[in-house]
């Protein structure tokens, strides 16, 4: 299956053959084309937000999956007002400002896990994970924690899910979109 999307993936530009897969007849081409955008996203991004308004339901309906917030999973009898509705609450919520230059990553985690009291780690299902010594350079002002953590995210192609444990997982879309469906 992948050599049938080995010459989309060749081109210099093989995004807009890969949503054009969205669409296709066949389930595993779908499926298929989801996987490599979901780990393109930050680069696809813009043409699947536009995706998400083709004529074509089936195209819309998966670019909308891969551009829309990752719903939290509940819990089995998890109220309303639960753990994963809090944390949410938080990341919405919760403004922050960070100016860390050339500061380790593992370091600027701890610092907005001990911040926001949130639990978070990072997915150890990730093929190559960020290197937790990685200098990274982080300005924001009076911005949500989420907000925060997404612009932290996206150049290490990472994205961050809730799981059942009440974990802010730090994952890659795909695993998160595969995780999502079970």
């Amino acid at each position: 299956m992948v050599l049938l999307l080995l010459p989309l993936l060749l081109q210099q530009d093989p995004i807009p053959g890969l949503i054009e897969q969205l669409g296709s007849d066949s389930i595993e081409e779908r499926e298929l084309a989801a996987g490599w955008l979901a780990d393109l996203t930050g680069v696809a991004e813009r043409r699947l937000e536009e995706t998400t308004r083709s004529s074509d339901p089936e195209r819309a309906a998966r670019a909308r999956e891969l551009v829309e917030p990752f719903p939290p999973t509940r819990s089995r009898g998890m109220t309303e007002e639960g753990d994963i509705v809090a944390i949410n609450r938080k990341l919405e919520t919760m403004k922050i400002d960070l100016a860390f230059e050339d500061t380790k990553l593992d370091d600027i985690l701890a610092f907005i896990r001990d911040f926001s009291g949130l639990n978070i780690a990072v997915d150890t299902r990730i093929p190559n994970p960020p290197d937790p010594n990685a200098l990274v350079t982080l300005k924001v002002k009076d911005l949500t924690l989420g907000k925060v953590l997404a612009r932290l995210l996206a150049p290490l192609g990472l994205i961050y899910t809730i799981t059942e444990e009440d974990v802010l997982l730090l994952t890659t879309p795909g695993i998160a979109r595969v995780r999502r469906r079970r």
